[in-house]
């Protein structure tokens, strides 16, 4: 992974994790103003911006630029908060006297993070070149031969799977691209 995804993760992780304690009324304590967490949720954006930026395409890919954001900030912010909801919780720290709504919310939480956590740390960028598709995912670079696909369907809403002669990709595709496709996702082979 690049030097500056890491940093760039790291300081998106503090950021989130001190402006959520910040914009939080806790029970027992004085609240600050929220300038200071809306402050660190703006060096959020910031962050998220970054990412954005660093995954510059060209026409031959055919996934998606937040492929970055799926597969590492959306992780990252849903444990945060499940780690956060369970902290107000165990210490009855909550604003407010229902916990009602911090129980539904890490149940909504841990539903998604059921659901989409797994999925996202294996989504792929995929590059076509020539007759060669490119599958990486910040790591490992894979060449496949346009061949060697055997199947492509639609997975989860969003995502496609790419089936191989032994493995499976699952991609995040762009906007354009999942829309001519929609239909029928094995027209991905013919771009």
């Amino acid at each position: 992974m690049d030097k500056n995804l890491k940093i760039s993760l790291l300081v998106f992780v503090f950021n989130f994790t001190v402006g959520l304690i910040l914009l939080v009324p806790f029970k027992n304590y004085a609240a600050l103003s929220p300038f200071f967490g809306s402050m660190f949720f703006f060096f959020c954006l910031i962050c998220i911006m970054y990412f954005y930026k660093i995954t510059k395409q060209s026409k031959s890919y055919l996934t998606s630029r937040l492929t970055a954001l799926h597969k590492f900030i959306f992780p990252i912010t849903v444990i945060i908060l499940l780690f956060f909801v369970a902290f107000l919780i165990a210490f009855n720290l909550f604003p407010g006297n229902d916990v009602g709504i911090f129980i539904a919310l890490g149940i909504v939480l841990l539903i998604w993070l059921r659901l989409s956590f797994l999925l996202n740390l294996k989504l792929f960028h995929l590059l076509i070149v020539k007759d060669k598709m490119v599958l990486f995912d910040y790591n490992n670079h894979i060449e496949i031969n346009k061949n060697d696909v055997k199947e492509v369907k639609t997975y989860f809403f969003l995502y496609y799977k790419i089936f191989t002669h032994n493995k499976v990709f699952i991609i995040l595709p762009k906007n354009i691209v999942y829309l001519k496709t929609i239909s029928n996702p094995i027209s991905i082979l013919k771009l």
